[in-house]
């Protein structure tokens, strides 16, 4: 049964989502931001951490996630940053996550997250979206873009975790 279960109850929410699957077509894959990731505006670079099954490779350049054809993938994605140099004090500034599909980004499911300079100097975002991938024999190449809109971020931290949530 699926579920969705909060761990703190707010205000700011940590959610688990539990998203039962068949023994045949589990497949997920944990990936965590490798060191020296900033805010270049280059796909991050990510090292694999943990998973099962197949369908969730890392590409061999370490920037992409292939995803096999016809299934669904429940994608999270969260990074952190330290914002380093001082920010005006009344300028709002943020950090965005873009997903680029096949190497285009995907702006509608691009997340953000807003700061200011008299706030704290670590600054983090979040995305959480289905992926649908068409057809079987199809891949589909998942990457990460991170921007930020003042100062420089360094280094980002973070992890992208895939689930195969169903089959088309």
């Amino acid at each position: 049964m699926a579920a969705v279960i909060d761990r703190t109850g707010g205000p700011h929410h940590l959610l688990d989502f539990v998203i039962p699957c068949g023994a045949s077509e589990s497949a997920c894959a944990v990936f965590r931001v490798a060191e020296g990731a900033g805010g270049s505006c280059a796909p991050l670079p990510l090292k694999r951490q943990a998973g099962r099954g197949r369908g969730i490779a890392l590409a061999p350049d370490g920037t992409a996630v292939r995803l096999a054809g016809g299934r669904i993938y429940l994608v999270a994605c969260l990074l952190q940053g330290m914002v380093s140099g001082p920010l005006d004090s009344f300028a709002d500034a943020f950090l965005a996550v873009t997903p680029a599909l096949d190497g285009v980004p995907d702006r509608e499911r691009s997340a953000r997250s807003c700061f200011t300079g008299d706030g704290a100097a670590v600054v983090s975002v979040s995305s959480v979206f289905l992926l649908p991938v068409a057809g079987p024999g199809r891949e589909l190449s998942l990457s990460f873009v991170a921007e930020a809109s003042a100062g420089e971020l360094s280094p980002l931290t973070g992890t992208v975790s895939v689930l195969a949530a169903a089959s088309l």
